[in-house]
């Protein structure tokens, strides 16, 4: 084998492994930002005009009025209920360690109330 045909050889196996390793960082980061609950919680912007082009024709048809389209607060608004929650269960289990478990679980009761 000469020279060339092995430093090929040693850039292609670089190559691949610094691919799997960017694919390991997105598939990462992809979960740990929360995306997947995006994606399942709101369609896709193709969804979004496929129905938005369809609705208007069959509304005119039917004669109903055209309702406003769902903005992302509503995923805004369980993404930080989520981390609020999280945040919540690790210093409630802070607390437990501290002995002061039932101290903090009366107390976010009443704030929550």
């Amino acid at each position: 084998m000469s020279s060339t045909e092995q430093k090929l050889k040693e850039y292609r196996k670089r190559k691949e492994t610094e691919r799997r390793r960017a694919e390991q960082k997105e598939i990462l980061y992809y979960f740990l930002s929360l995306h997947w609950l995006k994606e399942m919680i709101l369609p896709s912007p193709q969804e979004q005009s496929k129905s938005a082009k369809v609705q208007p024709e069959e509304e005119e048809e039917e004669g109903e009025e055209v309702e406003p389209e769902q903005s992302e607060t509503g995923f805004m608004f369980w993404y930080y209920f989520g981390l609020k929650l999280v945040l919540w269960v690790v210093l409630q289990a802070i607390f437990i360690e501290l002995e002061f478990g039932s101290v903090f679980f009366v107390a976010s009761c009443l704030y929550f109330m």
